[in-house]
């Protein structure tokens, strides 16, 4: 629906529910429930003056949406050995097999249950940082800590989708055990302990070759789909073949469920569909909604559906508590939309004041493109936007698509109460709207958007800049990261 906004931009919502059941009784016996909307997707499109020195103007648009021995943790695949590495992992495999299945090598946690609530994105993204993590490390993560404590204005009824996800565990809100805050009781822990820190996550909307690739290197990638509400039909349904377990929907319907891929059979019989598609294959995915549908609890979906994979996120990077001992941030609720100079370059910049005396070591921000180059650097006690001072202290180019943490090359020294700004120059190809914000709202999606004057800043060439909170009501999607001294 368009909601009107009293400064004259409009903004597009369809909210992602992605429950398995409507908690509404279906009105007979043989009727069937549909499943809640499953995506969450934003547009606003404003023009704002930028300085007055610049005839070019800004555009906003929103849209889909200290511990010694911690470790910064990259799981790669190789030889099937999941092994720590110190660097960024560079390009994923070549040569892709006809059919894998994490489930082989131990890397699938449990199936398990979310009942009557809209939480299947919670427990993808869950699922998918635990299977991250095996076989060197099992976990049960609290899908209830994540549902209850995105600080979005939805709760475990209306649903979430990636992009909450992973605003909330970026911000450091999470994971947490289950058992310190067990699902289903509508009640949540906010004391419980943070048991990792994800770091970097990679978006491959649209890539199936980079979704198998994913699977492989770190064992489950989060998608939504639409499925139709096989629990109540006990699986009968057009698009499902509850005797072989094949999934394939071809019609006009948008997303509803989050569901994770694990797997994949490149020669998985097409005649194994209720609804024939185009050719053979499908991904081999695993469900929330208990063991007892499909194949305990796993299905396959047909490389040919509508929406499978359009919409899909990998969690690639966790690292231990004390990689980092502050994160700096005024983005909580994360890319909630994009702003830019229509063309595919700018400068973003944040000014934060350290809270003791610490190093500063890393710096985080989205890229919304592939092959983004980007350059990183810091000015300690600017002058206002007077950034002459600044230290390049890292550069590079980011291949995917997604949210990614910049260790600096040196780190920064910096005392209690002296400001530092982050400055980062992006160039995102093919992109008008390069930067990630999160803007204020009217609550009716976001609420406690805190958002200040003096704090997060653009530029179209990185001398005259602009204070978005004050002029676009927003803050920039860039974080710092200090270790105490």
């Amino acid at each position: 629906m368009w909601i009107s906004k009293e400064n004259g931009f409009k903004i597009v919502m369809s909210l992602i529910l992605c429950t398995a059941l409507l908690v509404v009784p279906a009105p007979s016996p043989s009727a069937s429930q549909e499943s809640n909307s499953a995506q969450l997707q934003r547009e606003v499109a404003i023009i704002a003056p930028v300085d007055p020195e610049s005839d070019e103007s800004a555009e906003r648009m929103e849209v889909p949406k200290g511990n010694s021995d911690a470790q910064k943790i990259y799981y790669t695949d190789e030889d099937q050995k999941f092994n720590s590495i110190s660097e960024r992992p560079g390009s994923m495999l070549i040569t892709l097999p006809s059919t894998y299945d994490s489930r082989q090598v131990g890397r699938v946690s449990s199936v398990k249950d979310q009942g009557a609530l809209g939480t299947c994105w919670a427990f993808a993204a869950l699922g998918a940082m635990e299977s991250l993590l095996m076989p060197q490390e099992v976990y049960d993560f609290s899908e209830d800590h994540l549902s209850l404590n995105h600080g979005y204005a939805l709760d475990q009824t209306t649903g979430g989708d990636y992009s909450i996800a992973l605003a909330s565990l970026a911000a450091w809100k999470g994971p947490v055990a289950e058992s310190d805050d067990p699902y289903g009781d509508h009640e949540t822990n906010p004391d419980a302990k943070v048991l990792k820190h994800l770091q970097e996550a990679i978006i491959l909307d649209g890539n199936v070759p980079g979704i198998k690739e994913a699977v492989m290197k770190y064992g489950a990638v989060q998608s939504s789909v639409f499925s139709p509400n096989l629990e109540y039909t006990q699986g009968v349904s057009p698009f499902y073949n509850a005797n072989t377990y094949g999934f394939y929907y071809n019609g006009q319907e948008s997303t509803n469920h989050d569901i994770l891929i694990v797997g994949w059979d490149d020669a998985y019989p097409k005649t194994n569909f209720s609804l024939e598609p185009e050719g053979d294959g499908a991904f081999i995915c695993k469900n929330s909604w208990g063991e007892s549908f499909g194949d305990g609890g796993y299905y396959y979906v047909s490389y040919y559906d509508r929406h499978i994979g359009n919409k899909a996120i990998a969690y690639t990077r966790l690292d231990e508590i004390g990689v980092y001992d502050t994160i700096y941030q005024y983005d909580e609720l994360g890319w909630v939309g994009q702003i830019g100079y229509r063309k595919p370059s700018a400068h973003i910049a944040n000014i934060f004041v350290a809270n003791s005396n610490e190093a500063l070591e890393a710096v985080s921000f989205y890229t919304l493109g592939e092959n983004t180059d980007y350059a990183v650097y810091v000015a300690v006690n600017p002058l206002g936007t007077d950034f002459h001072g600044k230290v390049q202290v890292a550069s590079g180019t980011i291949q995917n698509k997604g949210y990614h943490t910049i260790d600096l090359e040196n780190e920064i020294s910096l005392q209690a109460g002296e400001s530092f700004a982050i400055i980062v120059e992006i160039n995102t190809p093919g992109s008008s709207t390069p930067i990630a914000a999160e803007f204020e709202d009217d609550g009716v999606w976001a609420k406690d958007v805190t958002v200040g004057i003096n704090e997060s800043f653009m530029s179209y060439d990185g001398s005259i800049w602009m204070d978005v909170g004050e002029s676009l009501g927003c803050n920039i999607c860039l974080k710092a990261f200090t270790k105490q001294k």
